[in-house]
Formats: C-alpha cells, structure tokens, sequence
C-alpha cells in the first residue's frame, strides 16, 4: 500500500494566569512538610520579584515552574500562609523561585516552611489552533482521527484550542499545506499574520495498510502510522521540541485500521509509553525553562543520496533520532531530538567518518551547530 503523508499543524499563544482557586490547589498539593523544606536565604528585602532559595530541589518532586506555598506556624501550631512563589532554577537538592504575591502584610524570611502546590505548568493557560489535514488510500479524511486525538491532549492538560476556522481556510490550500513540507520558514512566515499564537507546532504522519489478516470475529485490516511533529517558537523560528512515534492497530476496514492507528500514534506522541515522558510534557518544561533543542545545519549537500548518508550517520552518532527541517540549495536543516547541549553534540558528530567525505565545523552557538561537507 501507498505511504500517505499527513500534514500536522497545532500552533497556540501561551497567557499567564494564575490559577489561585481552592479546589486547583487541593488537586496538585503535594504534602511536603514532612520534608522540612524550609526558606534559606532571601534575596532583597523577601517581597514580591524578590527571589528566594529552599533547601529542596528535583529529589522532593520539585520542577522548572512548580509553584511554592510559603508559610509559618506559630507557637499555639496554627499556620499562617504569607506567600506563592514560582520555581525558576532547581538542582538535587536546592532551587531557586521568585515570589509571585504575597498574601498578607509581611515579608518572607529565612525559616519559613514550603509546601509543594504544582510541580507542574499548569499555571499558564494556552491558546492553541490544530491543523491536521489526514489522507488514506489517497482520499481526505472527514474527520481526521490524528488531529482529535492531539486536541484531546491538549485541552485535558488545560490548554484552549482556539483559531479552528483559520485551519480550515489553510487546510483547503494545497499550497499552504505543502510548505509544511518543503518550505516551513515560509509556512511561519504565512501564519505570523494570521493568528496571534507564540508557538506553531506542525509536522507530518504517514499511515499505511499492512495487510488483512483473520481473526476469531472475522477478516480484518492491519495498518500502521508514524506522526513526526515539532514545536516552534513563531516569531524566532527556534525549536522547542522535535518527536515522533509510530505504531500499528488492527480493524474492520483498511480505512478505520488507518484512523485508529493514526489516533493511537498520536496519542502515544504527546502522552509517552514505558515510562518515558510525552510530547506534551516535555514541550511545557521547555517552555517554562526557555530551552530548545539544537539546530543542525549542513553546508555543500550535492544530491539526495549524499543527505541521506549524512543524516545517518548523525543519527548513528548522537544516539537519538534526528528532523530534517529542510533541505534546498544545498543545505540541509535538521533538529537533533535528543537532550545534550550543542557542545555534547558537536562532541559526538566530530567522531562521523563517512566515505569520501568529512564534514568541517563552521560555527557553533548555544542552539545551533554549523557543518560544511569537504
């Protein structure tokens, strides 16, 4: 059977707003006094914008944007809440967060007690467009099973899916839809005017019919399906995030086994499997700590044939799976989908040995690393 590719755009705008309700704070409170987790030291004068360090860190549950109650007990044992702070650092053992108000007249010092209210993002509301054009046996899908299954996970985890007209205007341009493709800085380029979103996230799946197979209730179809996306900061173009998944599901018709393994890939994609965290939540804690992923850039690629050795052996090399972003011009533009820093990779490409050609370090930032092929 033939491949089908599928398109996969979801873009939002991220607004902060802080989620103080009673029954929000119960559902996310971690009891943590029993941990001693304490105030340290206090940087200025402890009132709000002021950042303070707590003797806690990764080992007690806390996270890049979990969110701090801070408190006393006085000599009767009754507490008194004085402040909310947000994690902006944290180590082992130690973290640093900033205080984000303060609920009575005082200011916060050395000794007060900490008690973990959300070691998650869940603070920040976010405003999310999904475009998810899916084909099978060359036909448009009416309902695309990929694009409900991403909208599922988004709106559980808290996020507003907004701007679904302006994907139906792009989703009837096969133009549009092929610069996901072929030329995304373009694809950018044509959203920026058209939603306010800070993140566009976009892709492509591919589903395929396996073969039929017999079964206790009758013949059925066995298809499998791939769904490659990243995330992409609008305005900047850098890359948060780049993941796939893949996987197969069995079903009555060849079209039904298509969607369910669409939605099923999906939905593996931005959740995780076997203890490894989803799409959906390592792209929060990137976003909460301003980190993205590193941008591989090849200079002198002559054919595709050449680009496909290359790409290879990077793969081969960084021990992860590697995007390809775009190729044209003879320059190729891949994100490394692994967590090590631009130097960790440079580190393990500068090891490649292909035949007939090396490849030449020509720049290296924090995001990005620069290659030419010699």
């Amino acid at each position: 059977m033939k491949a089908q590719l599928v398109p996969v755009v979801v873009a939002f705008s991220m607004i902060s707003i802080l989620l103080i309700g009673t029954s929000a704070l119960a559902e996310n409170a971690v009891v943590s006094d029993s941990l001693q987790i304490s105030v340290t030291t206090v940087k200025g004068e402890g009132k709000m914008g002021d950042d303070i360090i707590v003797n806690a860190g990764k080992s007690s549950g806390i996270n890049v944007s979990s969110k701090l109650r801070i408190y006393c007990v006085d000599e009767d044992g009754f507490t008194k809440d004085i402040a909310y702070a947000r994690v902006n650092q944290v180590l082992d053992n130690k973290a640093k967060a900033t205080l984000e108000s303060l609920l009575i007249n005082e200011t916060v010092k050395p000794g007060y007690l900490v008690s973990i209210e959300s070691s998650d993002a869940k603070s920040i509301q976010h405003r999310v467009m999904v475009i998810v054009p899916e084909q099978h046996l060359a036909r448009r899908v009416p309902d695309p099973a990929a694009e409900t299954e991403i909208i599922r996970a988004l709106t559980k985890d808290g996020f507003i899916v907004v701007d679904q007209t302006i994907s139906k205007e792009i989703m009837k341009n096969e133009e549009d839809i092929a610069k996901i493709h072929n030329e995304p800085e373009k694809f950018l380029e044509l959203l920026c005017d058209r939603t306010d979103a800070d993140i566009i996230i976009f892709g492509e799946a591919f589903s395929q019919g396996v073969q039929p197979v017999n079964t206790t209730a009758g013949s059925a179809f066995r298809c499998g399906a791939r769904v490659e996306i990243r995330a992409v900061y609008k305005d900047t173009g850098l890359i948060i995030l780049a993941d796939a998944a893949q996987s197969n599901s069995l079903d009555s018709t060849e079209e039904l086994a298509g969607k369910r393994a669409l939605c099923q890939t999906a939905r593996l994609l931005m959740e995780g499997r076997s203890g490894n965290k989803g799409f959906l939540h390592t792209m929060k804690m990137r976003i909460a700590s301003n980190k993205q992923s590193v941008q591989c850039v090849i200079n002198g690629i002559d054919n595709e044939n050449v680009l496909q050795k290359v790409q290879d052996a990077i793969r081969d090399s960084i021990g992860s799976d590697i995007y390809r972003n775009t190729y044209r011009a003879g320059i190729a533009k891949f994100t490394l989908g692994g967590e090590k820093s631009a130097e960790e990779y440079r580190t393990d490409i500068s090891n490649i040995s292909i035949k007939g050609l090396k490849l030449k370090l020509d720049n290296i930032t924090a995001n990005r690393i620069e290659y030419s092929i010699k």
